[in-house]
């Protein structure tokens, strides 16, 4: 391998700091070439144009690239990504201007195995004419890419494919090489053409193949090695090619089963269709009988329902003498609650004194304002009962509408239901017609199966012949590795014997331990072991009873503290008992005057005349739902949609809510 031209190396490397760089493409350029001051003009200019052309088609190479790392660059380092970017430029887009004897020599400057795979990738004929022309047509115009890229890599295919047998082959490898003055001298042309390229006429050079030397590295310390496993001496048995490799798949013949038995089974239920069609349809007595037990049934249902009582637990002897629930309460809720009873006492106090002082008596306004509330509440009640009875008259005037509509759609079923019964008449005698001509098909078909299998049987034939000749060429095989395994095998254990016998010898070591004696490190607070752990011990006994005797302290801390706990939570549950009792009687008034409130609004006379008139619309439809299942109206052979046996139901049960509500 070649020393690298300067020019390229520092060409890679501006490509690859441009990626992470954040500054514009002309003073990052001009800072990379300010670190180099060795580089002359031209191989400035060489540098500066591979960069800007790197960077200008940076997406149709990147897409190359990424698919060379995914599926042919297994082997690839990533840092090379950037050098396969500046390769694939020069040897696409100016490997006429740079000229093929340098982009050979930048290649051999590099590593042999990874140019090999890159530019076997590259260099395909079928990957350039087809997926790579394809991505770039995304990238590009198809005329630049047919001209500019794909033409002069076609052109110097097959000096490419020279090269890579030279790279394949190294010790057959004679190509020109440039040094670094030869670069100077050399540069691409501009975009615009200022430039010129100035090809090198080097003499050419027989390259010396490298002779790798092994590296003078320490030789490991010999492991030990486990006895290996005896290798058991048994005769491998072949097992006998399996019928079902010369036979068609089971699979195959499951389906042709299943066709043919859904087949026969659409047959049967056209032909009962054709003959039974309106055999299903029930007459107008048996639709009756129907809806009228499942009102029935429904109207058991709730009954049952309303005289069904749950079952209760009983109730705690607690719970029958205070008529409370006991409450398990924590510190908090106990000191909580005697702070709220103290502050209402304290309020109570100083209302009563404020009264006594001559100040207005709020509870007389209470009353007042209680008494308007209860006018304005009997007037919303009697709008709201208003505003149900309408919303209930306006609903049975839709169902009367509703059915009228639901009989004229039930005369359009019956039209289209007899068109679809000579429309499957039609169909029936296509698909007879269609039938007779898959018969004959498949009678031609098993014909031209008979004469195959003729043809089938001589391959199988030849086929036993050659798996029979490999079976033995296998067993041969297989028993001359047995023998050397075997052999092998002896060898290692006679040397494990060996190793094992070099290391019998065992090594006793033993250091006796007084735990009376010190160290001798000569300390002032050195001491032996014994003495520590009496020490140890004499301390915990000192920490235990001072532990002891805080536990003592703590403990009668809080029993005073409960017993106090127990006062208060005693006097909150008798103040609880006081409030119950109120809240009951306030509950009972309540009953009453909402009671006194229900009487006042049926007494409407307007809330009267509307329930009157929902009373007479309900039995204007019951009368007509009746009347709609008469034998004149339901002799049709079809099945009464499901539709008007919804409607029939909710008429029996719009009836049954009709009757308390009449009454009332």
């Amino acid at each position: 391998m070649e020393s690298e031209p300067l020019p390229f190396r520092v060409s890679v490397n501006a490509v690859k700091a441009f990626q992470s760089c954040v500054e514009g493409k002309d003073s990052f350029i001009q800072g990379i070439l300010q670190q180099h001051p060795e580089l002359d003009a031209e191989g400035a200019s060489f540098v500066r144009e591979v960069f800007e052309g790197c960077t200008r088609h940076a997406k149709a190479i990147k897409a190359i690239v990424n698919v060379y790392y995914t599926q042919d660059g297994g082997n690839a380092l990533r840092a090379d990504r950037y050098l396969y970017h500046v390769l694939f430029y020069l040897s696409t887009f100016r490997i006429d201007e740079l000229g093929f004897e340098q982009l050979q020599a930048i290649i051999l400057s590099q590593g042999r195995l990874k140019m090999l795979a890159f530019f076997q990738f590259l260099f395909n004929e079928e990957s350039l004419k087809g997926w790579m022309k394809d991505m770039w047509y995304t990238v590009y115009a198809a005329e630049f890419v047919h001209k500019e890229i794909v033409e002069p890599a076609l052109r110097h295919l097959d000096r490419m494919h020279e090269l890579l047998h030279l790279l394949e082959h190294p010790e057959q490898q004679s190509a020109p090489t440039l040094d670094a003055t030869q670069w100077s001298r050399s540069s691409l042309r501009s975009a615009g053409g200022s430039a010129t390229l100035r090809r090198t006429q080097s003499q050419l050079e027989t390259l010396n193949v490298t002779v790798p030397v092994p590296f003078n590295l320490t030789k490991p310390k010999p492991k030990k090695i486990p006895i290996p496993k005896p290798v058991e001496k048994t005769a491998h048995v072949v097992n006998p090619i399996p019928d079902s490799t010369y036979r068609s798949p089971l699979e195959m013949e499951a389906l042709q089963r299943k066709k043919l038995a859904n087949s026969r089974k659409a047959r049967q239920r056209a032909e009962k269709a054709s003959t039974d069609m309106f055999a299903c349809a029930p007459t107008a007595e048996e639709v009756r009988a129907k809806h009228e037990e499942r009102a029935q049934r429904k109207v058991q249902e709730q009954d049952a329902q309303l005289k069904s009582t749950p079952k209760a637990r009983a109730v705690p002897d607690v719970v029958k003498a205070t008529n409370i629930l006991p409450i398990k309460m924590n510190t908090a809720a106990i000191l909580r609650e005697d702070r709220l009873f103290r502050k209402q006492k304290e309020e109570e106090a100083a209302m009563l004194a404020a009264i006594e002082a001559g100040q207005h008596n709020e509870f007389l306004l209470q009353e007042a304002e209680a008494q308007r509330l209860e006018e304005l509440e009997l007037e919303r009640l009697a709008e709201i009962e208003r505003r149900v009875l309408e919303g209930q008259l306006s609903r049975e005037m839709a169902l009367i509408a509703k059915a009228e509509t639901q009989q004229q759609r039930q005369e359009m079923v019956m039209q289209s239901k007899e068109e679809f019964q000579s429309m499957l008449l039609r169909k029936q005698r296509e698909w007879e017609r269609e039938q007779e001509e898959r018969k004959a098909h498949v009678e031609k078909t098993i014909q031209d199966r008979e004469q195959a299998g003729l043809a089938k049987e001589k391959v199988v034939e030849e086929k036993k012949e050659l798996r029979n000749q490999v079976r033995i060429e296998g067993e041969e095989l297989r028993k001359r590795a047995a023998a050397e395994a075997a052999a092998e095998h002896e060898k290692r254990m006679e040397i494990i014997r060996e190793i094992r016998a070099l290391e019998a010898t065992k090594i006793e070591r033993d250091a006796g331990f007084d735990a009376s004696e010190t160290v001798g490190h000569g300390l002032l607070s050195e001491m032996s072991l014994e003495e520590l752990r009496m020490r140890v011990a004499m301390i915990k006994e000192i920490q235990a009873e001072e532990e002891k005797m805080r536990r003592e302290v703590i403990f009668n801390a809080k029993a005073a503290k409960d017993t106090l706990l127990k006062e208060k939570e005693q006097a909150i549950q008798l103040r609880r008992v006081e409030a119950s009792q109120t809240r009951k009687a306030a509950a009972r008034a309540k009953a009453t005057a909402t009671a006194k409130r229900q009487q006042a609004v049926a007494g409407d006379k307007r809330v009267s005349e509307l329930r009157e008139k929902l009373a007479a619309k309900r039995a204007e439809r019951l009368a007509a739902s009746t009347k709609s299942y008469s034998p004149s109206r339901t002799a049709s052979p079809k099945v009464t949609s499901r539709k008007s046996r919804a409607g029939t139901a909710t008429s029996v049960a719009s009836a049954r809510k009709a009757v308390p509500t009449s009454t009332r």
